[in-house]
């Protein structure tokens, strides 16, 4: 489980959908993809009524490296995701 300030992201490497496990402590939170140029490709605003696991359709994006960044509670998150 992740902790305080942790996201978990599985599976990784992906193809198809991701699941995305933030702590429920902080919130609201915005979740962001952005592919190596910096540019978002998914966005999502999770709020206190938000489940803390989140499923992610990835299937649309086009193979290789992508970071995923978790902002929340006056701290940024980022770990990269590699797509199939």
């Amino acid at each position: 489980k992740p902790g305080a300030d942790e996201m978990l992201i599985f599976p990784n490497p992906a193809s198809g959908r991701i699941t995305v496990q933030i702590p429920k402590t902080c919130r609201p939170a915005d979740l962001t993809i952005s592919n190596p140029q910096g540019v978002p490709v998914y966005r999502r605003r999770m709020d206190n009524s938000s489940p803390t696991s989140q499923t992610i359709d990835i299937s649309a994006l086009a193979k290789g490296v992508y970071f995923i960044q978790l902002s929340s509670c006056d701290i940024v998150r980022i770990q990269k995701i590699v797509v199939e």
